[in-house]
């Protein structure tokens, strides 16, 4: 009989663990499973901020290492053709919007023009004209200068660093000479200006 109780209160010892380790193994298992998926989701973002890293460097790399379908002559030949009167005072190409553009300037002796070209498609993004007095005008000659690959090429040369790329480049006359300014930044962060003789590709100023 004694037998019998001892094998009956074992029973029910054993039940009453089970009992009590059940629900505290289940929430052992929830715990495990929420720290996975919050480590699956960190990685996860972890990935997409990567993606993000390389496409930001993938589209400023784009500016010195690769060609635009529209050139830099047929972008200010739409703005002498929306423009006729106008002479040519300013060209830039820089990113805006997530797509590059080239923003052509020039004025005459009333009016100043401004012209944006998407660099892939060749459409006029925007456009406009303002009334200014101009006595005097420091018309840009293209035919004059380098083109603007050696002048990346050249602000590259004299910024002297790794992990170095143009962000934008600009040419306008200053001082009646023109002048390229070109734009770096370097591993995404510090921006580097270079200014050169657009004729000669003398370095005028680098401010770093």
């Amino acid at each position: 009989m004694k037998k019998q109780v001892k094998l009956g209160l074992t029973a029910l010892l054993m039940t009453a663990l089970c009992a009590c380790g059940g629900p505290k193994n289940a929430a052992t298992v929830n715990t495990a499973k929420a720290n996975a998926n919050q480590a699956q989701a960190s990685v996860e973002s972890q990935d997409q901020s990567n993606a993000s890293a390389g496409q930001v460097q993938a589209n400023i790399q784009a500016v010195d290492e690769k060609a635009y379908p529209v050139s830099l002559a047929q972008a200010v030949d739409a703005f002498k053709k929306e423009y006729p009167q106008a002479q040519l005072t300013e060209v830039s190409f820089e990113e805006e919007n997530g797509s590059y553009v080239y923003e052509i300037k020039g004025k005459d002796s009333s009016k100043d023009y401004e012209l944006q070209v998407h660099a892939a498609s060749g459409e006029i993004l925007k456009q406009g004209q303002e009334n200014e007095n101009n006595p005097m005008i420091q018309a840009l000659d293209l035919s004059q200068v380098k083109t603007e690959k050696e002048a990346m090429d050249a602000a590259l040369a004299a910024a002297k660093g790794k992990n170095l790329y143009v962000k934008s480049w600009s040419l306008e006359v200053e001082n009646k000479r023109p002048v390229y300014e070109v734009s770096l930044v370097k591993d995404n962060q510090d921006d580097l200006d270079v200014k050169l003789d657009a004729k000669t590709l003398e370095v005028l100023d680098l401010d770093m």
